[in-house]
C-alpha cells in the first residue's frame, strides 16, 4: 500500500511501510509508525483497500497516529497496540484509546497481554495471547 513512491525525502516515521496482508476471509494491516497524514493519503487512494479483521496500531498507540476516520475506514475487529510498559512516551495515549473504544474494537496490548500471535487457515482465525 505505501510507499507508493520514493520516500527518501521524508522523516522516517511518514516513510513507514503500510502492508496489507490477505488469507481468506482475513486481513492484517501493518502501520509501522505512520502519522495521521499520511493514514490520510492512503485512504484517499482507495478506502475500500483499508478494510481488515487486525489492525496492528500506528506508533505503538500515540495520539500522531490512528485517526479516527482512518479507523472507521479500516474497521477492525482487533487493534494491536505493540508497546512496552510505562514506556517514557507514555503510549497508548487516551485519545486513540477513546477512538478505538467508540468503534467497540478489541484491544489487544502487548504490555498486558505479552506476545499476541494470530493464526488463520482463510476461514478461522485464532489469538493466541
Amino acid at each position: 500500500m505505501f510507499p507508493d513512491r520514493d520516500v527518501s525525502d521524508l522523516e522516517s516515521n511518514a516513510a513507514s511501510i503500510i502492508l496489507k496482508v490477505t488469507f481468506g476471509e482475513h486481513s492484517f494491516l501493518l502501520t509501522g509508525d505512520s502519522p495521521k497524514h499520511i493514514e490520510n493519503y492512503v485512504a484517499s487512494l482507495d478506502t475500500q483497500l483499508l478494510a481488515s479483521t487486525v489492525l496492528k496500531a500506528g506508533h505503538h498507540g500515540s495520539k500522531t497516529s490512528s485517526s479516527e476516520t482512518f479507523i472507521g475506514f479500516v474497521n477492525p475487529e482487533y487493534v494491536v497496540l505493540s508497546r512496552g510498559c510505562e514506556n517514557s512516551y507514555g503510549h497508548p495515549h487516551q485519545e486513540v484509546l477513546d477512538v478505538l473504544n467508540n468503534f467497540n474494537i478489541e484491544i489487544l496490548d502487548t504490555c498486558e497481554e505479552g506476545t499476541v500471535t494470530f493464526s488463520t487457515d482463510g476461514t478461522i482465525l485464532q489469538i493466541k495471547k
